[in-house]
């Protein structure tokens, strides 16, 4: 349908020297968290807010072999790039239940979360609002009609053109799946829509990495498929002015195969988390992050 729009010629970036000191605010040691970027306001400067994570996993046993999340929370955190600071931010209102492996996503000066597994190892399929207006922080359960992804963890989520939210692919506890669902966060009242993208669809999996482009493209890259095997390769999802969705698999030698990696952006920075353990690919360790200052050449 048309051109289908790629990779620009891509900015390169210089690691600095960034690193925070731990202190009792800080988040400490977990995995499976999410890590987002909110913009700088009139109060505060660009912050990252960590919410959810395990902070320990347990080995299973001969009759159920593997391992499982343990010491779920649902304690929010917010890093202050400029002072590289943490502060545990105890918002008003009811929040989420603990969680791990959930989604989340920046909605102007908001971030809004969705599934994850909490401490049974259930997954759930609420909506929540985290709103950091005029630093009154406050939780928000967001009422959505009709049918929508259901219970999932290790999915992916963003906004897509400042308006869709868009999440895709996942575990629902049952399967690995791959398909994808968009909400229209100006339309009242909110209603999540099972999309039938063009083109070509990625496989299922869980555990990838997402992030919309300024010019509304969705980009999903790696993640697991339900053997457990690293995935490769890339995608962009596109709507198009006639309000059709396409995937496009992305041209050119693959990255290596990844799960999960996850980065979060603002417009002057990156920063990345870590959270490795199997499943996930690695051990149990600390939050991991450092600030990449990002330089034009």
């Amino acid at each position: 349908m048309g051109s289908k729009p790629w990779l620009y010629p891509a900015p390169t970036y210089r690691p600095i020297e960034s690193f925070w000191d731990t202190d009792e605010d800080a988040p400490g040691p977990r995995c499976a968290h999410t890590l987002t970027a909110v913009a700088a306001t009139k109060s505060h400067g660009p912050r990252l807010i960590l919410f959810g994570g395990a902070t320990a996993i347990e080995g299973g046993s001969s009759s159920a072999p593997g391992i499982r999340l343990d010491g779920v929370t649902n304690s929010v955190h917010s890093y202050d790039i400029d002072t590289k600071k943490w502060t545990r931010i105890k918002p008003a209102g009811d929040p989420p239940s603990p969680r791990a492996a959930h989604a989340a996503a920046t909605v102007g000066t908001m971030v809004v979360f969705q599934g994850g597994i909490g401490p049974a190892g259930h997954s759930t399929d609420d909506l929540y609002v985290l709103d950091l207006t005029n630093d009154k922080y406050k939780w928000h359960r967001v009422l959505v009609q009709g049918q929508g992804p259901g219970p999932r963890y290790g999915h992916v989520m963003d906004l897509v053109s400042q308006r869709y939210l868009v999440t895709v692919s996942g575990n629902d506890g049952k399967r690995t799946v791959s398909d994808a669902w968009t909400l229209d966060t100006a339309q009242k009242p909110y209603a999540w829509q099972k999309l039938n993208p063009e083109g070509d669809r990625p496989s299922a999996r869980m555990y990838a990495t997402a992030s919309a482009r300024s010019d509304g493209m969705f980009l999903l890259c790696g993640g697991r498929d339900s053997s457990g095997t690293p995935l490769a390769d890339a995608y962009g999802l596109l709507m198009h002015r006639n309000g059709q969705w396409e995937w496009t698999l992305a041209p050119g030698v693959s990255p290596s195969p990844s799960c999960p990696a996850s980065a979060v952006k603002h417009p002057h920075s990156y920063a990345s988390s870590s959270s490795n353990f199997p499943p996930l690919c690695g051990q149990v360790g600390a939050v991991l992050g450092y600030i990449m200052r990002m330089q034009h050449i």
